[in-house]
């Protein structure tokens, strides 16, 4: 659903940025002040603290065979992910903690040493969140983690997934240590779908027969990013 409208207004040049917050969820579903609105020459960025957050999936690839065996069948995928922390304030900002929230079938974290944040995973099992049907794995640093006004910080960390058809959504919290409110939710942007594909072969009647032959579908939010077998 998209919610447009517009605004008047009579203002002195500047940068001028504006939130949203949508209910439920109020304090961690606001967007942050990611709508900015320059007027004159002179670029310039949000007052305070300012930050957007996202989370996508950057690859997914098949490591193990499907299992046939199951119904319905069972694939195992190496999924990795981005978490982009984006500070387009005025202000340095410091991160208190980051929760990752993955769905059921998903597990073995590791981040990535491709990301800016390398470290800081607290240990042990997940906590179950029955709330939101997920595992959260959560990030917490010491000593202080900074994010310098206009920059940003990555995450990339990689999960196995050992899931069947179906659609799965994965989400992200960033706590801002300074509000002391978990005031940045991706939502469940970064979503994977799996799909099985069946090619049928009719045998005549002289014979000739060719075994059903299986293909599996796997996409994000830009539509299809893999298959196997490749055609």
């Amino acid at each position: 659903m998209t919610l447009t409208f517009t605004v008047d207004t009579t203002s002195s040049l500047g940068t001028y940025c504006s939130a949203a917050r949508v209910k439920p969820a109020e304090n961690e579903s606001k967007t942050g002040q990611t709508a900015a609105v320059q007027i004159g020459s002179d670029p310039g960025v949000c007052t305070g603290e300012t930050v957007a957050v996202s989370l996508v999936v950057d690859s997914a690839n098949l490591v193990l065979p499907t299992d046939i065996n199951s119904s319905p069948y069972i694939y195992t995928f190496d999924i990795d992910f981005t978490l982009t922390i984006n500070n387009t304030g005025s202000d340095t900002i410091e991160l208190h903690d980051i929760e990752i929230l993955l769905p059921p079938g998903f597990s073995t974290l590791v981040i990535l040493s491709s990301g800016d944040i390398t470290d800081g995973l607290k240990s042990g099992t997940p906590e179950w969140e029955a709330s939101v049907g997920r595992f959260n794995y959560e990030w917490d640093w010491n000593p202080k983690l900074f994010i310098n006004a206009g920059a940003s910080q990555t995450i990339k960390y990689s999960t196995v997934a050992a899931i069947t058809n179906g659609t799965y959504w994965s989400d992200g919290v960033v706590d801002i240590h300074q509000t002391g409110i978990k005031d940045n939710y991706t939502w469940p942007t970064a979503f994977l779908y799996i799909k099985d594909v069946f090619d049928v072969t009719i045998t005549g009647e002289e014979g000739n027969e060719l075994p059903v032959s299986l293909q599996v579908w796997i996409g994000d939010q830009n539509g299809l990013i893999n298959s196997w077998p490749n055609p």
